[in-house]
């Protein structure tokens, strides 16, 4: 668990969304329109950076967010 941990949603359009964690490491970003995103997470001197896909649906929810297991971005991928 990370309180205080700064996570950021960047499109390739360029579009950042940022949010901080809580006491209980919760987030909350509004408005994100479905596509894939580039997450990173900065807490204690370290940065974790994967994709997230979010679904054309009413809302997506991450319940549990592992820094351990956020693949980090291929080369090839787009965002």
């Amino acid at each position: 668990m990370y309180p205080g941990a700064v996570v950021t949603l960047a499109s390739a359009s360029g579009m950042e969304l940022r949010a901080i964690t809580d006491n209980a490491a919760q987030f909350r970003l509004s408005d994100v329109t479905p596509g894939v995103y580039q997450v990173r997470v900065e807490a204690e001197n370290r940065q974790v950076v994967g994709r997230l896909r979010v679904a054309p649906r009413p809302a997506t929810q991450i319940t549990h967010l592992d820094l351990g297991k956020i693949d980090p971005p291929d080369e090839n991928d787009e965002y």
